[in-house]
């Protein structure tokens, strides 16, 4: 099991990736995360689990485009 988090505010740009500069459990040698990195590495083929949240503003009011993650 992998649960990583970001738990510092974040602006990006269009196609940037996010960071997770926190990783809270790492139980297992199937999924690899280095804290700070946007990358998650897959070490076997298989079935995964993978859930995603997050907390999206837009940084001008006027914004009409969606925000998508």
């Amino acid at each position: 099991m992998l649960d990583i988090v970001s738990l510092a505010e974040q602006t990006l740009t269009s196609g940037s990736n996010i960071s997770f500069d926190t990783n809270r459990v790492a139980t297992s040698c199937t999924s690899q995360h280095t804290a700070g990195s946007p990358s998650i590495v897959l070490n076997r083929p298989g079935y995964y689990f993978i859930s995603f949240n997050t907390i999206a503003v837009a940084s001008n009011t006027t914004e009409t485009t969606p925000i998508t993650v």
